[in-house]
C-alpha cells in the first residue's frame, strides 16, 4: 500500500493506516510548513521544525545540531491526543548523499520523547528531551513582489476567498464568498456575498484598514446594517490571511445576529470570474482535474519524497514551504560518510518552479544543549523544485506532484507524502464540507452552497448523513480523483437540485468544496483569532 510504503521510507515503524482511537476533536489544525522556536528567532541560523499534520497524524523533522556542532535531523511521528502529541525523537545514519548511489539508512538512536502542545494553528509549545518547554510559532515569510502586489496600499489585485462563520458550538452558521480589493483611492474594501441555497443576498461592501506589519484587516460596513427581513449583514469583520488559510471574527445583525469565529481559505490572488469556476489570478491555492490556468499554482506544504526512493526503507525527504511568493525548503539527507545532515534553501517562487542554492550549517544548538547560533559551512550547489509532472512539457501546475533536481543528480519525480489512508472515497470524503452546487440539467441559475456531512458508504457511493447528497467517483476511486455529488430533494429520494463536480486528492483544496471538519471531527482552520 502506498501510504504504508511512504511511511516506511521515512523509517517510521508504525503505520497510521486504520482506525484511530476516539479522541476529543481539535478546534483547529496546525498549519503544515516551517515552524521555529520563538526565543531562538534572532535572525541567525538555528534550529527549526518542519511540521506536517493530516487529520490526527503528525510528522515532524527537527533540524538541529550535535554536541560537536555538526548538522543533523531527527524524525518524530505520532498521533494527536486532543491538541497534543508525544513521539520518540529518532535519528538515522547511512542514507543517501547528493550524487551517491542508492543507499538506505538505519536507526542510530532515540533521544527520548518530544512533546508538543498547540494553542492554535500557528502557535504552541515544544519540549525536547533535556529541555524545558519552549514556545513555537509558524514561521512567516513574504517575497517583496507579493507584498507589493497584495499587501501595500497601492495594490489593485484582489484576493478571493470564502469563509464560514462558526457558532459557539463550533458548527457552521453561514458562509460568504469574499474579495479583498483596493479601489482607486488606495483604500481597501471587503466585498461579501452570502452563499446559501435559501437566500439571494446582494453584495455587501466594507471599508478596511490593514493592521501594522501584518496581513490582517479590520473592516466596517458603510451602508445600513439590514436591507431585508431575511437578510444577514456584517457590521464588522476582522481577519488574518496566513498562506491558504483565513481566520477571524465577524459581527452580524439581521436574521442571524451575533459574534462568530471565522474559518476560511484563499482560492486565488488575482481575479476570479465566479465562485466555483476556474481561477484566474497570480497565485492559485486550488486545483481541479479539469481546471487549469497559466497562474502560479501554490503546492501543498509539508513533507515531500522522491518517488523512485520509496522502497520500504529509510530515505531522503524534502520539507516544502511555499508562502506569499517565497519558497523555503529543507532537505533531510546524509553526507558521503553516512552521517545525518540537512541542507536549506530559499528563492522566489514563480511559474511553478524555483531554483535555490542549498546551504549547510554547523555550530548551532544541540538538543538539550546551550543556546548558540550556527554558521555557514558550504553550499553543495543548487536544487530545483518544480510543481508539475516530470513528463509534462507545458509545466502545468500541480499541488501534490512535482519534480526535484538535487546537486549532481538528474531530475526526478516527487510527491506529497500522505499520512492517513485515502484508499476509499469514504476516507477521502468523511467529515463536514461546504459544497458548491451548480443547478441541475443545465438550467440557468445561481450556484447553491450547502453544508454537508459525510459518514456513510455503500459501494462506490458516499451519502451524506441526512441522505440528501450522494457522491461517486467518475471512475474507480483508485484511478481518478474526480468526484460528482448530486443534491436530491426529499432527503435523497426526489429530483436532483444541483451537482457539484470537483477533485478530491489527498492534501488538496478544490474550487467547488471547502472542508470544514476532517474525518476525525477536527476543524481544519487555524482556530480563534482576534
Amino acid at each position: 500500500m502506498k501510504v504504508r510504503r511512504a511511511l516506511q521510507a521515512l523509517c517510521i515503524a508504525a503505520s497510521l493506516v486504520g482506525a484511530v482511537p476516539s479522541q476529543a476533536a481539535r478546534s483547529f489544525t496546525p498549519q503544515p510548513g516551517t515552524w521555529v522556536v520563538t526565543s531562538e528567532l534572532n535572525g541567525k541560523p538555528g534550529r527549526g521544525l518542519a511540521i506536517d499534520v493530516q487529520g490526527n497524524a503528525f510528522l515532524m523533522q527537527v533540524f538541529a545540531y550535535e554536541a560537536s556542532g555538526a548538522a543533523t535531523f531527527y524524525t518524530a511521528m505520532g498521533t494527536f491526543d486532543g491538541n497534543a502529541v508525544t513521539a520518540p525523537l529518532i535519528r538515522y545514519v547511512g542514507g543517501r548523499s547528493f550524487g551517491s548511489e542508492p543507499r538506505s539508512a538505519e536507526l542510530r538512536e532515540s533521544l527520548g520523547n518530544v512533546v508538543l502542545r498547540f494553542t492554535d494553528g500557528l502557535r504552541g509549545v515544544v519540549q525536547f528531551p533535556g529541555e524545558p518547554e519552549l514556545a513555537i510559532q509558524r514561521f512567516a515569510a513574504m517575497s517583496p513582489e507579493f507584498e507589493a502586489s497584495y499587501v501595500r496600499p497601492a495594490t489593485v489585485l484582489p484576493r478571493s476567498f470564502r469563509m464560514v462563520a462558526l457558532a459557539g458550538d463550533g458548527q457552521p452558521a453561514m458562509a460568504w464568498e469574499a474579495q479583498l480589493v483596493s479601489v482607486a483611492s488606495g483604500q481597501r474594501q471587503l466585498l461579501l456575498k452570502r452563499t446559501a441555497a435559501e437566500v439571494s443576498a446582494s453584495q455587501q461592501v466594507l471599508a478596511c484598514a490593514r493592521r501594522e506589519s501584518m496581513d490582517a484587516y479590520d473592516c466596517t460596513a458603510q451602508e445600513p446594517a439590514v436591507v431585508a427581513p431575511s437578510d444577514v449583514r456584517v457590521n464588522h469583520a476582522s481577519f488574518r490571511i496566513t498562506g491558504p488559510d483565513v481566520q477571524g471574527v465577524v459581527e452580524t445583525t439581521g436574521a442571524v445576529g451575533g459574534r462568530f469565529g471565522v474559518q476560511g481559505e484563499v482560492m486565488v490572488g488575482g481575479s476570479i470570474s465566479a465562485w466555483g469556476d476556474c481561477a484566474d489570478g497570480s497565485y492559485t491555492y486550488m486545483q481541479d482535474i479539469s481546471c487549469y490556468s497559466g497562474d502560479v499554482q501554490v503546492p501543498a506544504n509539508g513533507t515531500w519524497i522522491v518517488t523512485d526512493e520509496i522502497n520500504g526503507k529509510p530515505g531522503r525527504g524534502i520539507a516544502v514551504d511555499v508562502q506569499n511568493g517565497l519558497a523555503i525548503a529543507q532537505v533531510f539527507n546524509y553526507l558521503s560518510n553516512g552521517n545525518t545532515t540537512f541542507h536549506m534553501g530559499s528563492g522566489s517562487y514563480e511559474e511553478q518552479e524555483v531554483r535555490m542554492p542549498l546551504q549547510r550549517y554547523e555550530g548551532g544548538r544541540a538538543i538539550g544543549g546551550p543556546m548558540q547560533s550556527a554558521v555557514l559551512v558550504n553550499s553543495p550547489g543548487d536544487m530545483t523544485l518544480g510543481f508539475y509532472r516530470l513528463d509534462d512539457r507545458t509545466k502545468r501546475g500541480m499541488r501534490t506532484e512535482g519534480v526535484v533536481q538535487f546537486p549532481e543528480e538528474k531530475q526526478k519525480s516527487t510527491i506529497r507524502l500522505v499520512l492517513e489512508d485515502q484508499s476509499t472515497l469514504a476516507r477521502r470524503l468523511s467529515g463536514q464540507w461546504l459544497l458548491n452546487f451548480q443547478p441541475s440539467n443545465g438550467q440557468a441559475g445561481t450556484p447553491m452552497a450547502r453544508i454537508t456531512t459525510f459518514q456513510q458508504e455503500q459501494g462506490d457511493v458516499v451519502t451524506s448523513t441526512d441522505g440528501a447528497v450522494q457522491c461517486r467517483p467518475v471512475q474507480n476511486i483508485a484511478a481518478s480523483a474526480e468526484i460528482i455529488c448530486d443534491w436530491h430533494a426529499d432527503a435523497g429520494k426526489g429530483a436532483v437540485l444541483g451537482t457539484a463536480h470537483f477533485a478530491l486528492q489527498p492534501n488538496n483544496r478544490t474550487t467547488s468544496a471547502m472542508r470544514i471538519r476532517d474525518q476525525h471531527g477536527n476543524l481544519t482552520g487555524l482556530g480563534a483569532w482576534e
